[in-house]
This record gives C-alpha cells, sequence and structure tokens, in this order.
C-alpha cells in the first residue's frame, strides 16, 4: 500500500471519503499554504460514531494476543513510515528535524 503524504481523506466505517469543506494549514516557518484536509460534517460523524459501536460489538470479543499481534501490525507501519510522518510534521509545525528525530531511532 502507498501512502499518499499530502493528500487527506476521512475514514468512516473503513471506507475512505472527501468533503466539501477543505482546512488548508501554514507551514509557520515559510507562510506557505499546506495540502488541502477536509473538514467532516454531523453526518460523518454520526455514521463514523455508528460504525465504531458497530466494530466495538465484535473487537471486545477479540483475545488480548490477538490484540497484541494488531498493535505490533500498527507499530511497524508507524516505523516503516517514521521518516516520511515526521517530514509531514516538519511542514506542519515548523520545528526541524532534530525536535521529532526521536521517533526515527
Amino acid at each position: 500500500m502507498s501512502i499518499k503524504w499530502d493528500s487527506f481523506q476521512n475514514v468512516v466505517a473503513g471506507k475512505l471519503r472527501d468533503a466539501e469543506a477543505k482546512h488548508h494549514g501554514v507551514n509557520p516557518v515559510t507562510g506557505e499554504e499546506l495540502w488541502p484536509v477536509p473538514i467532516a460534517n454531523q453526518k460523518d460523524v454520526d455514521e463514523a460514531v455508528e460504525a465504531a459501536t458497530k466494530a466495538y460489538e465484535t473487537f471486545r470479543f477479540v483475545p488480548v494476543e490477538k490484540r497484541k499481534e494488531l498493535l505490533q501490525k500498527y507499530c511497524d507501519l508507524w516505523n516503516e513510515n517514521a521518516e516520511e510522518m515526521t517530514n509531514l510534521l516538519c511542514k506542519e509545525t515548523g520545528k526541524p528535524v532534530s525536535y521529532h528525530c526521536h521517533w526515527l531511532s
């Protein structure tokens, strides 16, 4: 799976969803307008809460060993993408890589 670091969507019930309203952050160092981020509306929020409630009904019975396995997969994915995530955060916050570099170790 390829991640696009300058394109964002909301996720509702496991499906990507765009929105009419967008927010653009600004790099505080350069003043550059950053990528558009969709702003969820009330329907999006309601449907996300409904989907999460349904998912919980199944997930609450998942054994702790399986949960640990899923968490490890998340950690592995995070580590695979730490450099790109750090660069994204640097643009959003205007802070240097050295501020975020503890993630890269």
